[in-house]
């Protein structure tokens, strides 16, 4: 047991630097929406903490309180980053029961402590022994019905979250297409790491096979988020890197009113887009005062801000195999332009060349 717990302890260790790449990652790469940037943050930092504290072995009675604490943030944050990718409205449901299953946690987490205190045990474990105890004395004494309903949770969540990404896909959306893959292998890593965890402190006698889905499961979250689509890091919004920044009073552009429904929800690809018709969608009363943020934030007006993320698109779909034998009058189309013609003057300013030039590059 001593030698496979050094093996262990290697592994954990090397998840825990992983952590440190992803989380940098994320921290320079993902832009907008701040949101959905904390809830990756959150997630990593869970997940690199985990790898942490079983790779020290040290485990008192209050780090021992701390591991449902971050399997919880786990969750919670894998659950929150799916919600904010595909949902922009109906949310409130998953509010409710993260809130549900926090105050269920922290119901528990008391139980647990005043156990392990009134029953004087000892505040200093080897992490095998912590295992044991938490396991034996207390998940079935007095932890048993929260467990359960922590469990049931999330459970119950996942699966309706599942069930309303997978209800109506959004097959002519190519980066739906390309975020499908990446949901089946978040959504898959989601539920592994639900079902370790109820297993974790529930079933001490195969704390070597926990060991190893523990190490394989956090990886696997932790490459994951590193391969996550390049889209997701919201195309083209500069970081704000000054303190001393401050926003003016009135207006100003958030993830609900501009980010969300322009980027994430691809606004720029309806052939309609206008600044009066995203003005009415989004519950913003004046134009004026979108267009003067808008040039604020990105030096460019509402129009040349769509087509040029309209190009961004335009060149992923001939990058993509699958739009290898469309034309370009089809990928103008896809990209939201009414016609090749309309494309070709915002691709010369945007990218450079024309398209017909851009495939032959990547066809040669």
């Amino acid at each position: 047991m001593v030698e496979s717990n050094m093996i262990y302890s290697y592994f954990y260790f090397a998840s825990f630097l992983l952590s440190c790449i992803v989380f940098v990652d994320i921290l320079f790469q993902i832009k907008r929406p701040l949101i959905l940037k904390a809830y990756f943050l959150i997630l990593v930092f869970c997940v690199g903490a985990f790898g942490f504290l079983f790779w020290i072995r040290y485990v008192n009675i209050y780090i021992l309180l701390l591991f449902p604490i971050l399997k919880f943030s786990i969750w919670a944050s894998m659950t929150l980053i799916l919600s904010q990718l595909y949902f922009s409205n109906y949310k409130s449901w998953i509010y409710y029961s993260l809130g549900f299953a926090f105050l269920v946690l922290i119901y528990s987490n008391f139980k647990v402590y005043y156990f392990l205190t009134d029953n004087n045990y000892s505040t200093l474990f080897y992490l095998q022994g912590a295992v044991d105890v938490f396991s034996q004395k207390v998940t079935y004494k007095v932890n048993l019905i929260p467990r359960f309903l922590l469990f049931s949770t999330f459970v119950t969540v996942n699966l309706r979250l599942a069930y309303l990404i997978y209800k109506n896909p959004d097959n002519n959306n190519h980066y739906y297409q390309k975020i499908k893959n990446w949901t089946n292998a978040f959504v898959f890593s989601e539920f592994l790491a639900i079902a370790i965890f109820a297993a974790m402190n529930a079933i001490s006698f195969f704390y070597d096979a926990v060991n190893i889905l523990l190490i394989v499961s956090g990886n696997l979250i932790l490459l994951i988020v590193l391969y996550r689509p390049g889209f997701i890091n919201s195309q083209s919004i500069q970081l704000i890197l000054s303190g001393s920044f401050k926003r003016e009073e009135g207006f100003v552009l958030t993830d609900s009113n501009f980010y969300t429904p322009f980027f994430i929800g691809h606004y720029y690809l309806n052939e309609d887009a206008t600044l009066e018709l995203f003005c009415v969608q989004n519950g913003i009363s004046s134009n004026e005062q979108l267009q003067d943020q808008i040039l604020k934030k990105y030096n460019m007006t509402f129009s040349n801000l769509v087509n040029k993320n309209r190009v961004d698109y335009f060149v992923e779909l001939v990058r993509s195999p699958k739009y290898k034998h469309y034309s370009i009058d089809a990928l103008a189309k896809e990209s939201g332009f009414n016609s090749r013609n309309h494309l070709y003057k915002p691709f010369r300013k945007y990218h450079g060349g024309t398209p017909s030039d851009f495939i032959d590059s990547l066809n040669s």
